[in-house]
């Protein structure tokens, strides 16, 4: 039974009221999307990513793809000539990942927020700087408790003059009501009581300014929801 909640009408900004019906037309509505872009050549791959890649502003290199889940971006990103790192905490994301196997594409199994230790790195597998580090709807998993922890590890991964492209959810309301079809996979994601896993932009710009400069940002749209979510790309100093 899904029970009814409450959104923020980004028009408005005031509380409405999501009944079962509109929440389960919402799921439908994904999964037919879903099913359509399934049958497209690299479907989950985001066309901000591919134009990135396409008008070299982010060139072949050393990248490493945070939450890569089933791994369809770093497959994108090694058949066009980066040296590609996927990690996920799930197992079995991992598992469906290699089975697309190229030279220049590696595998782990790790959680995001406890990379920032070298010994944690050495374990996974991970060694040396990024020239790419892209995080494609992780950061918006990790709980405040975690957030410096997360942004510690993006921080010691990319190389000086390295890129850091995230893309997340920038609204805290609802996320998981509306969005979230499994319980979230870090342990150090998972958040506390009445806290949602969201970020919110002004959040985020203040974590990384110490150590990024921002070259470039923008608006996305969530898939089939009254969500607005936003894109950084960085540069580290």
């Amino acid at each position: 039974m899904i029970e009814d909640v409450m959104q923020i009408d980004m028009d408005t900004n005031v509380e409405v009221e999501i009944s079962e019906d509109e929440i389960a037309v919402m799921q439908a509505r994904r999964e037919r999307a879903r099913a359509n872009l399934r049958r497209e050549e690299n479907p989950r791959v985001h066309a901000l990513l591919k134009n990135l890649v396409e008008v070299e502003r982010i060139r072949p290199c050393q990248a490493i793809y945070l939450g890569c889940g089933e791994g369809e971006s770093a497959l994108y990103l090694a058949k066009n000539g980066f040296e590609v790192v996927g990690v996920d905490s799930s197992a079995d994301a991992i598992r469906v990942a290699k089975k697309n196997y190229l030279n220049n594409l590696n595998y782990v199994q790790a959680d995001v927020t406890t990379l920032n230790n070298p010994l944690q790195r050495l374990r996974a597998g991970i060694r040396g700087n990024f020239g790419f580090v892209l995080d494609w709807n992780l950061l918006e998993h990790i709980s405040q408790q975690h957030i410096a922890q997360y942004f510690d590890t993006v921080t010691k991964l990319t190389e000086k003059g390295g890129h850091y492209l995230t893309a997340f959810t920038d609204n805290r309301k609802n996320y998981d009501a509306i969005i979230l079809e499994k319980p979230l996979r870090s342990k150090n994601a998972i958040p506390q009581k009445d806290e949602l896993p969201r970020q919110d932009y002004a959040g985020v710009v203040k974590a990384m300014s110490t150590n990024f400069d921002i070259i470039d940002e923008g608006e996305i749209s969530a898939l089939d929801i009254r969500q607005r979510g936003c894109w950084i790309l960085a540069r580290k100093k």
